[in-house]
């Protein structure tokens, strides 16, 4: 929680933008932030489960931001605005399969917004559409997720956060799994809280805020930044090693004694 309050204080220190598409990866910058707070209070309060799939896609947000701030960081910007009419009409496409906007509507609705949305990105980007960075269609920037990443350095970020996270996003066989095995514990389904241990989770949040935080220092020139830098990097430590202590020594020993006076307890006499 300290590390993320960190980070907040330093998006404020982020420059006014210059352009209306500078005002882009600053309200990125501030969902990061946001969703990170939220995967913090469900850690926190034992929702790890849910706590991946934010800190997944918390890594996907920092991903796409750190490739916003480089090169042409209002051409990106643009990108991304006006992909978002094309995740629209999907939408849209959606609810009439599913019967509850049928099709005349849709073309209605579909042809004022196009026209309104098309309106706005021409006066935010007057000249010819800047080119995507890959051929694809399914993202704003033309590449698929691990190419996104390897283009900005950040293919760490994509193995050790954004992959193996997506079980959790997607509800594999992975996380039922876990459900099945304390189903076989406990005897019965437990709909809440689980507080795993999630050690490898708070080192996935802390990752990609560290990322975030390099990004946004070098890309807008904040005062004192390597200073700043090495000040997040020693939090960093900090935070990482106060977790892993709490879990790795202390819950690890209650663990233990539960276990111990599991099988210490006496048994039931069985009945004759």
């Amino acid at each position: 929680g300290h590390y993320v309050r960190s980070i907040g204080e330093l998006q404020e220190e982020v420059p006014a933008p210059t352009s209306r598409l500078a005002w882009v990866p600053q309200a990125l910058g501030a969902r990061i932030l946001s969703s990170s707070a939220c995967a913090v209070l469900a850690f926190r309060d034992g929702y790890t489960h849910d706590a991946q799939t934010l800190t997944r896609s918390i890594a996907g947000a920092v991903i796409s931001h750190a490739a916003m701030l480089q090169g042409d960081t209002d051409a990106r910007a643009y990108l991304f605005l006006a992909h978002g009419l094309a995740r629209a009409r999907r939408q849209r496409h959606n609810l009439v399969l599913a019967g509850i906007m049928d099709a005349a509507m849709d073309a209605a609705v579909t042809r004022a917004m196009e026209e309104q949305w098309a309106t706005q990105l021409k006066e935010l980007w007057p000249g010819v559409e800047p080119a995507k960075l890959g051929g694809g269609r399914e993202t704003w920037s033309g590449l698929g997720d691990a190419d996104l990443a390897d283009s900005i350095g950040g293919t760490s970020l994509y193995r050790l956060v954004f992959a193996p996270l997506s079980d959790a996003t997607h509800v594999t066989s992975l996380v039922v799994q876990d459900v099945l095995v304390s189903l076989s514990q406990v005897g019965h389904l437990s709909i809440g809280p689980d507080f795993k241990e999630g050690v490898f989770l708070a080192m996935a949040l802390l990752k990609c805020l560290e990322v975030f935080a390099e990004r946004t220092i070098d890309f807008y020139g904040i005062r004192d930044g390597e200073a700043r830098r090495l000040a997040l990097a020693e939090r960093l430590t900090v935070a990482i090693a106060d977790y892993s202590r709490a879990i790795g020594v202390d819950q690890r020993i209650a663990e233990a004694q539960t276990i111990i006076r599991a099988h210490l307890a006496p048994r039931p006499t069985p009945s004759t």
